[in-house]
């Protein structure tokens, strides 16, 4: 399962909220309410997160990358191992 920590390299820049980044991103006010409220229910493609990324790394005005949004929550092992260890 991974998680979406949008809201959370977000609120580390006091001037970031959850519209300005949903406009500066070009993404939807509903996308961004399900990212913001609900980041471990919500599937997003991945273009929607590149366009984020951009928009934080405008907004804050340091690099975003997309792993920087993105949290593999514990438990699940293909985090912790990869198909290379098999072998």
């Amino acid at each position: 399962m991974v998680r979406l920590r949008v809201r959370e390299v977000a609120e580390q820049e006091p001037r970031v909220n959850r519209t300005k980044l949903g406009r500066a991103a070009d993404v939807s006010a509903t996308t961004m309410d399900k990212i913001w409220s609900r980041p471990q229910d919500i599937s997003v493609r991945l273009d929607t997160l590149v366009r984020i990324a951009d928009a934080l790394t405008a907004l804050k005005g340091r690099n975003v990358t997309i792993l920087d949004l993105i949290e593999a929550e514990s438990g699940e092992g293909w985090a912790e191992t990869s198909s290379t260890d098999k072998q």
